[in-house]
Formats: structure tokens, sequence, C-alpha cells
């Protein structure tokens, strides 16, 4: 008997077949309890363990590293967050990053597309203008003692730049974790 047939005269699964799939939820979470998650919570709000470990209730998103840590420097946002889909510096509008789509996150450098402000040489701030950017999230290591991306950069290839020209001009070069100047 497939465990997915439901009941004809009811429209649901037989009682029988419902407490099979009650115990297996429960047997499926049995890894996911010893790992130190408890439950999920259910799409009316109460909690109740899954059957199926979402990304938060397992030890791998434990240790999914965070982009830096939150705080680094004053005024900073997104940071210390897994794949966060906006940061800022605290600065300009030119240090904030938007609409982040992240690829590859968890390896040794995730990257995503993006929109962030460009300024072009020799106007002002004011006059910036809102573009697909590329970022990449980078030197995978720790701070306190948790995985995180201490190095983030972006740029805008539209402007002919690339990861290596980014970095070697020096764009936004700061450990995310300390908040030291490391240009």
């Amino acid at each position: 008997m497939s465990l997915n047939r439901l009941h004809p005269s009811k429209g649901q699964r037989p009682s029988h077949v419902r407490h099979m799939l009650a115990a297996f939820a429960a047997l499926a979470c049995v890894p996911a309890l010893m790992a130190g998650c408890a439950s999920g919570a259910s799409a009316d709000g109460n909690s109740t363990p899954s059957a199926t470990p979402s990304a938060s209730s397992t030890s791998d998103a434990v240790s999914a590293p965070t982009l830096g840590r939150a705080g680094w420097a004053t005024g900073t946002k997104g940071f210390g967050s897994v794949e966060p889909k906006r940061i800022s510096n605290g600065g300009d509008p030119t240090g904030i990053v938007f609409d982040i789509a992240w690829k590859s996150w968890g390896k040794p450098h995730a990257d995503g597309t993006a929109h962030a402000y460009y300024e072009a040489p020799g106007k002002p701030v004011s006059q910036s203008k809102k573009l697909p950017a590329r970022i990449r999230a980078f030197k995978l290591d720790e701070c306190n003692g948790k995985p995180a991306y201490r190095r983030v950069v972006w740029w805008f290839p539209s402007k002919g730049q690339t990861f290596q020209s980014a970095r070697a001009a020096g764009v936004e070069a700061y450990d995310l974790c300390t908040g030291k100047d490391i240009s």
C-alpha cells in the first residue's frame, strides 16, 4: 500500500497510515534532536517536531557561516547573518548592497548577484546610480568561535570592474569580525 494513498470516502489517509507516518516523523527527528535542535513551527504557529528537518533545525545550519559579526562597526546592518539579503556598512548609500541572491554559501567563497549604488569617478555620492552588482564573501574562518566570512567585496561588471580590481582598489577592506581596516 502506498503511504500517499488517500482514503477514498474521507479524502484523507487511513488512520493506520497516519499513525505510521507519525511514527516515521518521530524517528526522523531523532538525529536533529540529538544535535540539539528541538522542533520547528507549524503553519498554525504551534511548535511541532518536523518530519523533514528544515535547514534551521539541522546541525549544518548551526555551523553555517555568517557574514562577519553583527556590530563589527557602528551602524552596520545585515552582518552576523547567514546569507543576508541586504547589508550596509553604516556610511553613505555606496556602502549598501541589497537584493542579494547568494550562491555557494558555506563554500570557501560565496558569490552573489545584487544591486548597489555606483559612484562614478570624480562625481559626488549624491549622483551615485543604482546598478546591478556582484558580491563575494570570502576568507571563511572563525569569528568569536563560530564560522564566518571575514571579508566581503562588491563590484560593478557593467563598469568593467572585477573581483580582482575591486580588491586591488581596497573597496570595503575591513575584517568583518574585528572591524580592523586591512587596506
